[in-house]
Order: structure tokens, then sequence, then C-alpha cells
């Protein structure tokens, strides 16, 4: 037989189970209804001026050839920063075989043009350079 004081104990300790019952259900709820607003939208970065050019310009006939290669990134987005960009340049032959390649990462701010320079030295001469972003880390920018 429980004293009333056991009594009131218990009837609390039910009361509080419920509460905690509530909050559980509610929160769950909460999660499903409430999605969170989105900042905005990302739009890709550009690419523009890519450029080889040979890096010296006497005895252009003879191996090695040393390149200088440049390429310009425009990062559109007035929100958004693509704090870590990694990009790759390759040179191809005539086959389409990759004779050289060189990769690097960057980081370009919002609104912001970056260029790219790299020097690629190869044995044979180069028919084609490309130029790829492979991958990009993006962050809010700072509104400062």
């Amino acid at each position: 037989m429980l004293t009333p004081f056991g009594r009131k104990i218990k009837q609390i300790n039910i009361l509080f189970g419920y509460l905690i019952l509530l909050l559980l259900i509610g929160g769950f709820v909460w999660l499903l209804v409430a999605k969170p607003k989105p900042i905005g939208k990302i739009d890709s970065l550009k690419i523009e001026n890519l450029q080889a050019v040979f890096k010296t310009k006497e005895k252009a006939w003879q191996s090695p050839f040393a390149y200088r290669v440049t390429a310009d990134i425009l990062n559109p987005n007035d929100k958004f920063n693509a704090k870590k960009v990694e990009y790759i340049f390759e040179i191809k032959d005539k086959e389409g075989k990759i004779v050289a390649s060189k990769e690097g990462a960057i980081e370009v701010l919002a609104k912001e043009k970056k260029t790219i320079k790299e020097e690629i030295t190869i044995e044979s001469v180069g028919q084609n350079v490309s130029f790829q972003l492979t991958k990009a880390q993006w962050g809010l920018a700072s509104s400062d």
C-alpha cells in the first residue's frame, strides 16, 4: 500500500512520462513539417579564355616543349564562395592520348574572376589542350 506521499510521487512520474512522450511526438512532427528554407541557388562556375602558348619561341621545333597554359574561372554567385575548386589541365597528342597533365586547387570568392597559370613541359608535340573543373566545395560568402 502506498502512502499519500508515495502516491503523489507516482502521479508526478506518470505526468512527466506523458509530457516527455508528447514532446518527442511534437519534435518528430516539427522535424517533418518545418523544412529549412533555401538560401539561394548556386550557379555553375564559368571557364573563360583557355590558352596554351609556347613558353619560349626559340627552337620551338625541338623537345622538350614547354607550354604556358592559362584559364580564367568566374564565380557568378553573389552569396556563395567556391572555397576549394580542383582543376586539371591535360595535353593530348594526335591520337587523343594524354601526354601530360597538371592538377591544382584554387579558391574563388563570390563575384570574383581568377586566372590560373601553369607551366607544362612535354617531350612530344601536343595537339589538344583541355581544362576541367573536377570538384568544388561551396560555402556562404560573409556579408560584411
